[in-house]
């Protein structure tokens, strides 16, 4: 039920900033700005009961919970750039958003090369 709340506040809000947009422009980029800050809040709450969850798995392995913490991370680093970028874009800063996405990657990229050096380093452990 809560991604069909979601979905009509998403709805309700682009609905609402073209109304206003045709007011002002700033306005309706205000209420953009306030939706996705709402849609994020419940991301969050989500994301702070996936991470329980988690923990509770990770406690069965010995080091499962810092994979899963890292692939976290990427997965908010994901959404984050995304939306800052997204925001960016409607505001007509197109080159601004190309670069948070480009960060966002590189970040990502970082994050994920510490999961494959500790794969490897696991793999070397057994085989060697």
């Amino acid at each position: 039920m809560i991604v069909l709340r979601i979905a009509l506040i998403g709805i309700a809000g682009v609905v609402f900033a073209n109304y206003f947009k045709s007011i002002k422009s700033e306005y309706g980029m205000l209420i953009g700005l306030f939706v996705s800050i709402l849609i994020f809040y419940y991301i969050m709450v989500k994301i702070a009961g996936l991470m329980d969850m988690m923990q509770e798995a990770g406690k069965m392995f010995e080091s499962g919970f810092d994979f899963m913490e890292i692939l976290i991370k990427m997965l908010g680093i994901s959404y984050i750039c995304e939306l800052s970028a997204g925001i960016c874009k409607d505001a007509g800063y197109h080159s601004v958003a190309t670069q948070i996405v480009i960060f966002g990657k590189i970040t990502i990229m970082t994050l994920g090369s510490s999961i494959l050096f500790s794969l490897i380093k696991i793999i070397n452990t057994y085989l060697g």
